[in-house]
């Protein structure tokens, strides 16, 4: 889903779009530059922003993605490998894919590591008898991490949700209008393509029940982090990808709700 992008950084990104809300706690934190951030900056934000939960130990180092070859990558060098065994997330510098992906993780850091936990776990047992396909536990996970979409929404009102979710956006929109539930986009390549402007493909979405729909984006990300991470540990979830509802992000509406970013926190103080 990565796109090959016309346009260099913006520091004002945030707004070509209502949706990128989710990830204006960290984007509010970041220097204002014309480059994009160096990795060092990505560590410092990462360990510096405060949330709810403690965030785990991750740094960010560079990544220098080789042309494919016949040799195979060993499997310590792989991606979800160097996450779970190195504490580092590969990251290429000045890259629009890889620095949002930087940007969830500082948003739902411990969710983002249970994930690639799961990921690195399934490659793992594929790998241990020889496999060469991916299987469907991995295809689920890199949707969900690529594209996924929440309904966060308190249990009470999880089948509201579920029932509007099955009738669109039009459908979420009028109860997250009504402070039902919350549409937070989840995926980086989503992020990408409203970036570009660009329609977003149909995202991987799904009913996320929290005991309390916080109306803060902070508490909101906090408690969307603890329960989706819970969520990752548990294999009996993200087996299959009809676990997940196709939802495609259209035009937000013409008003942000509430509990947008902006109407709700001060300016954010600015790394230095």
């Amino acid at each position: 889903m990565a796109l090959q992008h016309r346009t260099g950084w913006d520091p004002h990104f945030l707004q070509r779009s209502p949706w990128l809300w989710p990830l204006a706690h960290a984007v509010g934190a970041l220097p204002v530059a014309a480059h994009f951030p160096q990795l060092a900056t990505l560590d410092a934000l990462y360990q510096a922003l405060p949330r709810p939960q403690p965030a785990p130990p991750l740094c960010f180092q560079a990544d220098q993605r080789r042309k494919r070859t016949r040799t195979p990558v060993p499997f310590c060098q792989r991606y979800d490998s160097r996450i779970v065994e190195a504490a580092e997330v590969p990251t290429r510098p000045n890259n629009w894919h890889d620095t949002l992906n930087a940007l969830c993780f500082a948003t739902w850091p411990n969710a983002k590591l249970a994930l690639h936990r799961r990921q690195y776990d399934a490659a793992r047992d594929r790998f241990s008898v020889h496999a060469p396909q991916r299987s469907r536990e991995e295809d689920t996970l890199t949707l969900f991490d690529e594209g996924g979409i929440l309904i966060a929404t308190r249990t009470a009102a999880s089948k509201a949700a579920q029932a509007a979710l099955q009738g669109g956006l039009n459908d979420l929109l009028r109860l997250e209008r009504q402070r039902q539930l919350r549409i937070v986009p989840f995926g980086h390549a989503l992020f990408e393509h409203l970036i570009e402007g660009l329609p977003c493909p149909e995202g991987a979405s799904l009913i996320l029940e929290l005991d309390t729909l916080p109306h803060a984006p902070q508490m909101l990300h906090g408690a969307i982090d603890a329960q989706l991470a819970r969520l990752f540990q548990d294999k009996r979830h993200f087996r299959s990808p009809q676990e997940t509802t196709g939802l495609q992000l259209g035009a937000p509406p013409a008003a942000p709700p509430p509990s947008d970013p902006t109407q709700l926190q001060g300016p954010l103080k600015r790394m230095t």
